[in-house]
């Protein structure tokens, strides 16, 4: 057993890329790093084959016509409150494995828009918040597109 005691340090998990992740050989189950590409810890669950985030988002309040979105928002929920129309941009120097959680608290339609080549891929070609209280994901998949999914039309 581990105990680790201090006032005035901390425990430095591993830093690696996301390619240096998945060249881990065998990971164990719980095996735990931190992603640099996209500033978020990772587990390897060995029942799903996969490396996890440790996703613990802060709910930012979003408000302004147009937002753009950051790396810094990447695990975060983003409470968009405007009544009028909203774009959200998504840019391609967005790193894979971001994501991002958005909800429609204000009456303002959100519409994604890809930028710098960004392709937002969604199965029902949606792009558009349905309205008042609706959610929307997005996910990095590869460089240059991502996937959205929930309330789109």
């Amino acid at each position: 057993m581990l105990d680790v005691t201090a006032t005035n340090k901390g425990v430095l998990i591993p830093r690696l890329t996301t390619v240096q992740i998945n060249a881990i050989t065998l990971p164990v189950q719980s095996l735990m790093v931190f992603n640099t590409d996209v500033n978020l810890y990772y587990y390897y669950s060995t029942s799903s084959n996969a490396w996890m985030p440790v996703n613990v988002g802060s709910i930012v309040t979003v408000t302004g016509t147009a937002y753009t979105l950051a790396t810094t928002d990447n695990g975060r929920i983003l409470d968009f409150t405007s009544n009028t129309a909203i774009t959200l941009s998504v840019p391609n120097t967005l790193p894979v494995g971001f994501q991002v959680s958005i909800t429609q608290a204000g009456t303002g339609q959100i519409t994604l828009v890809g930028t710098g080549g960004m392709v937002i891929n969604n199965r029902w070609g949606g792009t558009r918040s349905a309205g008042q209280w609706a959610k929307v994901g997005i996910e990095v998949r590869a460089a240059g597109t991502c996937v959205s999914s929930g309330d789109l039309r």
